[in-house]
């Protein structure tokens, strides 16, 4: 499939998912817009975590209230180099 066709069906299945978010919101009140930042927070997380440095991510980390050197903490760090790998 040409690049340009899967952006377009991406597209397509985000906007259907839309619309159904939309008509279950209507019954029961889901926040569409905090459901848009929750996934762009995710996809900005995700791009930090394919694309950052060491130090970089883990200022990310301490920026969203990890506390370096903590247990949790260096398992995010070890997580993060063995993908690197």
């Amino acid at each position: 499939m040409d690049p340009s066709e899967d952006a377009k069906a991406k597209q397509r299945a985000q906007d259907i998912a839309d619309v159904i978010r939309e008509d279950v919101a209507r019954i029961h009140r889901i926040d569409i817009d905090e459901i848009r930042r929750k996934r762009d927070f995710k996809d900005d997380y995700w791009q930090a975590i394919r694309n950052a440095d060491e130090p970089t991510f883990r200022q990310m980390l301490s920026a969203i209230g990890w506390e370096p050197g903590s247990p949790d903490y260096e398992a995010f760090v070890r997580a993060w180099r063995a993908l690197r790998r």
